[in-house]
């Protein structure tokens, strides 16, 4: 396959904010369509990146486009009818998190994906973002990561109500921070032992979730909090003798033998200018897809695609991370 055909199912701020301008910077791929029920935004996106082939419907836009793979990028109580259909039809797909609302859907069309040859991918971008994935390489240049540290903390202490699904008990934990834990996955390999604590801060829903994770390779520790001060959101990679110490978007402090050892700078690694990065908003800022890995994680996505490879992020890994939520949450 020299180029990969892409629709696009969503038409909304964050497809417009990362995704969108993602697929367009990758040379060997080519958007041919894009479907949302909204006519507005189908006719508005479509404009702003000149695909002119819209639909609000998604088996006509399948029959006409005849697509490689199919980017649905829709909220997770969504994503049943239109992940399955594609599925069924042999297609690639690639979904944001989570994947889905529970570890049964997921398994479901992990097994469906493999029935029918379609490749799957989640979008777990912090594992593709520049300055986490150089902060692992130069710990394990010194030897294996022994303990990984996730914090990931919100301001959600007004919010009288659950602000994401009132009706999943853990859909904070399964719909944000579930990037924290799939990091820690990532850095820690197979879980192995899990102890959690789970809490209800000022409100009654559940909106704070700390773990120690025993994994094969390393220790985990996850700490979430989404009645604090604000958000933040840090991480921790540990080694032989030496420890990263991750502030994204823009920065890692590099500590051994004891002495500061410098940093590691997003801009140096992605060539994007140092101010844009510290004004990152997590918005359609022009920036965020370069910095945050989610131009990369669609480069991965692409490639496997053409190269007939295996996603990092398939729906195989990616039922190990929201069983391992459902694990964290008592689920």
């Amino acid at each position: 396959m020299t180029e990969v055909k892409i629709a696009i199912i969503g038409a909304g701020m964050f497809a417009d904010w990362v995704h969108y301008p993602s697929l367009m910077e990758i040379d060997d791929c080519r958007v041919v369509a894009i479907c949302d029920f909204l006519e507005d935004r189908l006719h508005q996106l479509g404009d702003k990146y000149n695909v002119t082939d819209r639909f609000t419907c998604l088996q006509t836009m399948i029959d006409t486009a005849e697509p490689d793979a199919v980017y649905i990028i829709m909220p997770p109580d969504a994503l049943e009818e239109p992940v399955t259909r594609c599925l069924e039809q042999g297609l690639s797909v690639f979904v944001e998190k989570p994947p889905g609302l529970t570890s049964q859907q997921l398994r479901r069309w992990q097994e469906l994906a493999a029935q029918k040859g379609g490749k799957t991918m989640v979008g777990f971008n912090r594992r593709f973002a520049p300055l986490i994935r150089e902060s692992r390489r130069i710990v394990e240049a010194e030897g294996p990561i022994t303990l990984a540290v996730a914090q990931y903390f919100k301001n959600f202490a007004a919010a009288a109500e659950c602000p994401y699904n009132p009706e999943i008990a853990h859909s904070i934990l399964l719909y944000d921070t579930i990037h924290s834990v799939d990091l820690l996955r990532w850095l820690g390999g197979e879980v192995s032992t899990v102890q959690s604590a789970v809490d209800r801060v000022i409100h009654d829903y559940q909106n704070s979730f700390h773990a120690l994770i025993e994994f094969s390779r390393a220790q985990g520790v996850l700490l979430c909090n989404f009645a604090a001060g604000g958000r933040v959101e840090r991480f921790e990679i540990h080694g032989h003798g030496i420890s990263v110490f991750i502030e994204p978007p823009g920065t890692a402090r590099v500590v051994a033998g004891d002495e500061e050892r410098g940093s590691i700078r997003t801009s140096e690694l992605t060539g994007v200018a140092e101010s844009a990065v510290q004004a990152c908003k997590l918005k359609g800022d022009g920036v965020t897809h370069r910095i945050y890995g989610y131009l990369q994680e669609s480069q991965h996505f692409i490639d496997c695609l053409r190269h007939d490879r295996t996603p990092d992020t398939d729906f195989a890994d990616a039922l190990k991370t929201v069983t391992l939520v459902e694990e964290i949450a008592g689920v």
